[in-house]
């Protein structure tokens, strides 16, 4: 078995200097480029972090600390991913949940995990959906998969 996978990945190592030798770049760091691209074009913008009653999707990690840095609110954020069946499932209710509370102490964010990356390491989120409370800029509480109830609950608990 160990042998199977020392082949593996002797394969991978092989696989990823051959291109990057013939100038080209594999999938991973056409990602990262991607994201670094797409967060350098997002600096000149000003972002709303008042805005109640929908969900704020996140461009940037300046965009994502600007966001943390509202005390006056609980933050909660979705760490998705576009190839996430549990994500796509969980989507449609959190819209309704940023709809329902919005008169409420709350600014939901949804970041995602492919091309935030750094963000989504930096919150330790180890599988999709995670749903991360932030009150004052620090974690409150986390929900793991798309337990709705579960997010409800805890706004419930949270609101007014």
């Amino acid at each position: 078995m160990i042998y199977i996978v020392a082949i593996f990945l002797i394969a991978v190592l092989i696989t990823t200097s051959r291109h990057k030798s013939a100038g080209k770049t594999n999938f991973i760091f056409k990602k990262n480029a991607a994201s670094e691209v797409k967060s350098k074009n997002n600096f000149s913008k000003s972002f709303d972090t008042t805005t109640k009653g929908s969900v704020i999707e996140i461009e940037s990690k300046s965009h994502y600390n600007s966001l943390l840095s509202n005390k006056k609110n609980i933050i909660v954020l979705d760490f998705y991913s576009h190839t996430c069946p549990p994500c796509k499932v969980l989507s449609p209710y959190l819209d309704k949940f940023a709809e329902q509370f919005q008169n409420e102490a709350f600014l939901f964010g949804k970041v995602d995990c492919i091309n935030l990356g750094e963000v989504a390491m930096e919150n330790a989120v180890k599988s999709m959906p995670t749903i991360i409370f932030f009150e004052k800029g620090h974690e409150a509480h986390r929900i793991t998969g798309c337990d709705v109830i579960g997010i409800k609950k805890f706004l419930e608990s949270r609101g007014k």
